[in-house]
C-alpha cells in the first residue's frame, strides 16, 4: 500500500481513511445500495427495514416485501466477491432460520455506474432534522 500524506492509498488509487467504513470500497458499496434500493422501491419493496428476529436480535435488511401474511421476501445486497458471497450465504441462512424467503442481489463493485461521476450516481443521502 502506498502512502499519501499519512494516509494509505487503496488499489483504486484513492486515499484510505483511518476511520473504519470510510474507504473507497465502502463508498462504492453505499452508492450501489442507493441505486439498487431505488430500483427495489419502484417495484414495491420497502428498503432499509429493521427486522426483529426470533432470537431478539434486530437486523436491518436492504429490501423487504410481504407477499402474503406468511410469506415475506428479504433482499440481501452484496458485492460479487469471495467475501461478499460468504457474507450473503451467512445472512441468507439467518433469514431462512427465521422463516424469511431471500433473494441475493450480487453486484460488480468495479462497475462504472457505481463510481462518482457516472450518469447514474446518486451520491450521499442528505440527512435532515425534523422539528417537533
Amino acid at each position: 500500500m502506498r502512502r499519501l500524506g499519512g494516509l494509505g492509498v487503496d488499489r483504486l488509487g484513492l486515499a484510505k481513511s483511518s476511520t473504519s467504513g470510510n474507504s473507497s470500497f465502502a463508498a462504492i458499496g453505499q452508492e450501489t445500495h442507493r441505486q439498487i434500493e431505488k430500483k427495489l422501491e419502484k417495484i414495491g419493496y420497502t428498503t432499509e427495514v429493521p427486522l426483529q428476529l426470533s432470537s431478539g436480535e434486530t437486523v436491518r435488511k436492504d429490501g423487504f416485501k410481504e407477499i402474503t401474511p406468511k410469506s415475506t421476501i428479504v433482499v440481501i445486497i452484496k458485492p460479487n466477491t469471495r467475501t461478499g458471497r460468504r457474507q450473503a450465504k451467512k445472512r441468507e441462512a439467518l433469514m431462512k432460520l427465521n422463516n424469511y424467503k431471500t433473494f441475493i442481489w450480487y453486484y460488480d463493485p468495479k462497475d462504472p455506474k457505481y463510481q462518482p461521476g457516472s450518469s447514474t450516481y446518486i451520491g450521499v443521502k442528505n440527512k435532515t432534522c425534523s422539528k417537533k
